[in-house]
């Protein structure tokens, strides 16, 4: 499945398969129509994983080269892990691809109670309780703190590395991005 971005960051086109993969997951919402010109960000949630995603963008733009990495997005019954490609089409436009990894169910995490959730990271679920992320469950453990999303050390690294290996240096076009409807 794919999207098209502009250079200001607006959804240009979708896949053929968009509606009905956005159906089966309960995005009536989601379905082309309704996504198409509006600003990707729209469609994150929290500010750092805005920020982690903008990243991925800006680095794919700057270096003219693909970008990847791999995020959860699980449904409300099932895990998923996603491979995500942001790749440069010309004039500061993208073609995001996602493409769903197969993994295996893990087990599911008990309820932490004696311990303060401080924070679940928007791309692997993880959670931060206390001072210290833990891997997360299955399908509660995306609800437990939907208004905290972060990123966890291992997911900033991975994005870090993701964009770094784009890096080039001396080049330093800086796209501004317009998130006005």
């Amino acid at each position: 499945m794919f999207y098209d971005l502009s250079a200001e960051n607006r959804i240009t086109a979708v896949s053929s398969t968009w509606d009905a993969v956005a159906i089966e997951n309960g995005g009536f919402n989601c379905v082309a129509k309704k996504v198409i010109g509006r600003n990707i960000l729209d469609f994150v949630s929290g500010f750092q994983t805005q920020t982690y995603v903008n990243a991925l963008l800006f680095s794919a733009r700057t270096s003219g080269k693909p970008v990847s990495n791999t995020y959860r997005c699980d449904t409300d019954t099932a895990p998923r892990l996603v491979y995500m490609t942001v790749a440069p089409r010309g004039d500061g436009h993208l073609r995001v691809t996602h493409r769903d990894i197969p993994i295996a169910v893990p087990p599911e995490v008990p309820l932490f109670q004696g311990h303060i959730l401080r924070a679940q990271c928007g791309q692997c679920y993880a959670l931060r309780l206390d001072d210290d992320w833990v891997g997360a469950g299955v399908g509660h453990d995306m609800f437990m703190a939907p208004n905290s999303a972060g990123l966890c050390p291992k997911c900033r690294a991975l994005a870090a590395n993701a964009i770094s290996a784009n890096v080039r240096y001396g080049k330093t076009r800086v796209l501004r991005q317009n998130t006005a409807q």
